[in-house]
């Protein structure tokens, strides 16, 4: 066996609890996490764990204090707890706000305390950090007038009246959003993107500054689980690769100058075993639980297991001071999209058009642009704009188009018309939405979506060809009429096609969905174009 290198490192690092962040010893920077039942797993662990490993004091404040469930009908290892109440909340303790999503958020805006707190922290100007259903107490108390967001796009068939009302500036279907003090973001998968987003904009306001550490990290326990293996692979969120085995594990080779965590009773390892040999060729290890022998001298702690805190903080901080690190790129604001208005374009009862712009009320005005562009550049006239009535139909992000023709007029399509639905978000009458505000023109709405939906069916079963843009392809992708097709909707509606229509496309931008039938993702029409134009010279 080698003997373990880095052992002054390690044992100057480990005996100085509280850890705080590498090369900082200032008292640790304090976060505050708002957090109710039903939380989403993925976003507060997602968050959590590298918060912790940055060093930073993190409070979690519930609506009272104690245990927090993911699933109050399941309690499991994937609840936390709540050490503070949001009544013991002072916000000037603290740097910076997450707000995880899942139901948590909205079973937090029954309680005024907190809609204040994050009233304060938006108004004082200090980072605020939200994902998923997160950006709904912000839109409770009034915070994103005028700024650029994102969250999950069935938040609007939940706060339906709130989303109408316009409460923000600018809704954007990207993975962050930075809008000064604020960082947004959509759903569980941007959590790698957000972590280091939201870690940044503490580092602005005085936190730890932002490193991303190569080093590989070996976790190896007796027995784990899925949850315990998920829980320590979020330090991949600061660029570490991470793998936890067990007694059971069947590995195939040694994982050379790895820093190993062994999170057991050593006395059951194999001599001759691959775990042995791992911690053989580790760089440094951990052995937080009472092991010993002469030639491993990191013995850190006392004879039971180290808190999972103390664990991850440890890991990071020896990977930044034993291993290659990167700094992400400085943070910047996400850009406004550019005010759009739509050209108006006359309807001739008596007309024939060659191409369609299907608009839906919240339609995404950059995409409608870029149709209008597309059809220019392929010479295809006349175009007509159609919406759910003649008049102004209003855009996702407070543009407009004036419109003369409706889904309810006779228009006449020209053999092997283009027609374009935009996408864009509006409230839709959904059953399936959580903590549903129940309003009636929702369901009016819905109405007018079916109108809209039947059209685009009934023009395409007549030799027209549709191209179904951003969340588009999702409201007809996952009707029964396509069932078994794939449609290239935005990445955070993958889990949202459902069972009886189409599925969601993974390998790619666009793609031919169908016989004349074409999806793609909000902006990538060009590949769309690319194509259909193909599809038409395999004919």
């Amino acid at each position: 066996m080698k003997i373990i290198r880095l052992i002054p490192l390690l044992t100057g690092l480990l005996f100085a609890l509280p850890l705080v962040a590498a090369n900082d010893q200032s008292a640790p920077a304090k976060v505050l996490i708002l957090l109710a039942e039903r939380f989403n797993v993925q976003e507060y662990y997602g968050g959590w764990v590298p918060l912790t490993a940055l060093g930073y004091n993190i409070d979690v404040a519930g609506i009272e204090t104690g245990t927090v469930h993911a699933n109050p009908d399941r309690p499991s290892e994937r609840d936390t707890e709540a050490n503070i109440s949001l009544e013991q909340v002072n916000p000037d303790d603290y740097i910076g706000l997450f707000i995880p999503g899942g139901y948590s958020p909205g079973n937090l805006e029954k309680h005024v305390k907190a809609l204040e707190i994050v009233e304060t922290f938006m108004k004082a100007g200090k980072p605020v950090a939200a994902v998923c259903h997160g950006p709904r107490l912000l839109m409770r108390t009034g915070t994103l007038k005028d700024r650029n967001f994102t969250c999950l796009f069935s938040l609007p068939n939940e706060i339906a009246d709130l989303w109408i009302s316009k409460p923000f500036g600018n809704y954007l279907d990207q993975n962050v959003v930075i809008d000064r003090n604020l960082v947004t973001s959509r759903y569980p998968n941007d959590m790698a993107a957000f972590s280091i987003a939201m870690a940044q904009a503490f580092e602005r306001a005085g936190g730890t500054p932002v490193k991303l550490p190569e080093a590989p990290v070996v976790i190896i326990e007796q027995e784990t689980t899925p949850h315990r293996r998920w829980f320590y692979s979020q330090l991949r969120t600061l660029g570490m690769t991470v793998q936890t085995y067990d007694l059971s594990s069947n590995i195939a080779e040694p994982i050379e100058n790895a820093i190993v965590l062994v999170n057991l009773d050593t006395a059951l390892l194999q001599p001759e075993s691959i775990l042995m040999q791992i911690i053989d060729a580790s760089a440094v290890l951990f052995s937080p639980g009472g092991w010993q022998p002469p030639e491993y001298a990191g013995r850190i702690g006392g004879e039971t297991d180290l808190e999972d805190a103390i664990n991850i903080a440890a890991l990071y901080s020896t990977a930044i001071n034993s291993g290659t690190t990167t700094i992400p790129p400085p943070l910047q604001d996400t850009p406004t999209p550019a005010a759009v208005q739509l050209p108006e374009t006359a309807f001739e009862p008596d007309g024939e058009y060659a191409a369609i712009l299907a608009l839906r009320e919240g339609f995404d005005e950059q995409a409608a642009v870029t149709w209008l562009t597309s059809f220019e550049q392929l010479a295809v006239s006349p175009v007509l704009i159609v919406g759910p009535q003649a008049g102004t139909v209003e855009g996702m992000n407070r543009g407009s188009a004036i419109t003369h023709a409706a889904y309810t007029d006779d228009i006449r399509l020209a053999a092997g018309a283009l027609i374009a639905a935009p996408g864009g978000l509006w409230p839709e009458d959904d059953e399936r939405a959580r903590q549903r505000d129940d309003v009636e023109w929702l369901r009016e709405q819905g109405k007018r979506d079916i109108v809209r939906e039947e059209w685009l069916i009934h023009a395409h079963q007549n030799g027209a060809v549709l191209f179904l843009t951003g969340f588009d392809a999702l409201r007809l992708g996952r009707r029964a009429e396509f069932s078994g097709m794939q449609f290239a909707a935005p990445e955070q509606t993958m889990w949202s096609f459902g069972r009886n229509g189409g599925r969601y496309h993974r390998d790619g931008s666009a793609t031919r969905s169908g016989e004349r039938i074409f999806s793609c993702r909000n902006y990538a029409i060009e590949p769309a174009v690319e194509l259909w134009r193909k599809a038409v010279q395999e004919q």
